[in-house]
């Protein structure tokens, strides 16, 4: 994963304060362990998902399902695998250091993030199917700071991730029934630095945070097909903390004058994630076109953060997010071979968790592909807009996820 940050002209607004700037306390979305793009990050999708603007719950599409709905698996062929990559610019206004107090900036930041998204396999024998991938499930990275002259200059880097490993089992039952299970274990990094340098390098204040994360959730569905036609679907994520190792440093250096060096840390630290729980309808009007719907719960209000072994306030509430996608798929053949060319499109609402202030995200988006008997190739466009906040933050999303089929 690689990250660009691209900044608009700044205010002359470098403010050198005792600690930390508390000019404004309500940073909104981004809070330090807030994932980019959205808290609603329900792990790694393939680019057919992200052609329908995310959903995920109800369509077999590739071996990435194993992240969102296990059950799925038993629809896939024999053998598969999937590697998906994204490009994924998002903006941010308010975090950190940056337009807190600290530092002013004329308008939104952006952070542009280069990512192999997640690589995944399955295996189908009779009714049953196994799958496993790895993935990236969140991004902690922020847009950094390098400026100043001679007399002062501010440095500010922010980068993390959550990656996860996830082995899944599903069984047919019935043929119109599927039912799986996946174990996801999380591991991930977080870093923070900051440096102020005074007085032509004389003075330098500096202050870095680090963890390290692990975790362990269940995830959990099931799908239905009521007709030939119909079909519903059920997913559900366990509530899970994900556990931090974490370490502080704070120095103050001047020419001539004493070195001060304070170090802390905790063991104990911990992001109790709440409870996700999803259902999927799809409706096949031929062969050709297919609509699907999909809801997402997560139960933000029930999320606790404990940081240096002191509670954090997220004054969080529970949200609903809805998605709507059409399929359209052409069927051709391309050099003597029978090919399936999909068209999709999909608008989705993505409310976050926050009280203060009430934000949502709504993104549409587009996607194709090709789709022959031995694998596969799926693209994908998405944009969102946020409304709420007061400053319209853009999330993107180009995405290509590239398979095998035996």
């Amino acid at each position: 994963m690689t990250k660009r940050a691209r900044w608009p002209l700044f205010l002359c607004g470098f403010v050198l304060c005792c600690g930390l700037g508390r000019a404004q306390l309500v940073l909104g979305q981004y809070q330090d362990e807030a994932p980019v793009g959205t808290w609603n990050a329900f792990g790694p999708s393939g680019a057919a998902s992200d052609g329908m603007a995310g959903l995920r719950f109800t369509l077999t599409q590739d071996a990435s399902t194993v992240f969102s709905n296990p059950a799925l698996l038993t629809g896939l062929p024999r053998f598969t695998v999937a590697v998906g990559g994204s490009f994924a610019p998002s903006e941010f206004y308010r975090y950190a250091i940056v337009n807190t107090g600290i530092l002013s900036t004329t308008g939104n930041v952006s952070l542009d993030i280069f990512a192999l998204d997640s690589i995944a396999f399955s295996v189908r024998l009779g009714g049953w199917a196994l799958g496993l991938g790895y993935g990236l499930q969140e991004t902690y990275g922020r847009p950094g700071v390098d400026l100043g002259s001679n007399y002062y200059s501010l440095f500010f880097d922010q980068s993390g991730k959550l990656n996860v490993l996830n082995l899944s089992l599903a069984r047919s039952l019935g043929g119109r029934f599927s039912l799986g299970v996946g174990i996801n274990f999380v591991t991930g990094d977080f870093e923070k630095i900051t440096e102020d340098t005074l007085d032509f390098g004389l003075t330098v204040v500096s202050s870095s945070v680090s963890q390290k994360y692990s975790g362990l959730f269940v995830t959990a569905g099931l799908t239905f097909d009521i007709t030939n036609s119909l079909r519903l679907a059920a997913v559900v994520r366990t509530p899970y903390v994900k556990k931090a190792e974490s370490r502080s440093a704070f120095s103050l250096d001047t020419q001539g004058g004493p070195h001060i060096l304070i170090e802390g840390e905790s063991d104990s630290d911990e992001y109790r994630q709440p409870l996700m729980a999803g259902l999927g309808l799809s409706y096949s009007f031929s062969e050709s076109w297919r609509l699907v719907g999909e809801l997402a719960y997560v139960g933000w209000s029930s999320y606790r953060v404990t940081y240096f072994g002191e509670p954090q306030t997220r004054d969080f509430r529970d949200v609903l997010k809805a998605g709507l996608g059409v399929e359209y798929t052409l069927n051709a053949n391309l050099f003597g071979a029978d090919m399936r060319l999909p068209l999709r499109v999909g608008l989705s609402l993505d409310p976050q968790p926050m009280k203060d202030p009430r934000s949502t995200y709504v993104s549409i988006a587009l996607g194709s592909g090709i789709r022959g008997k031995i694998g596969f190739l799926d693209l994908a466009i998405a944009a969102g807009r946020e409304s709420g906040s007061g400053q319209n933050l853009t999330v993107k999303k180009i995405a290509a996820t590239l398979g095998l089929t035996i």
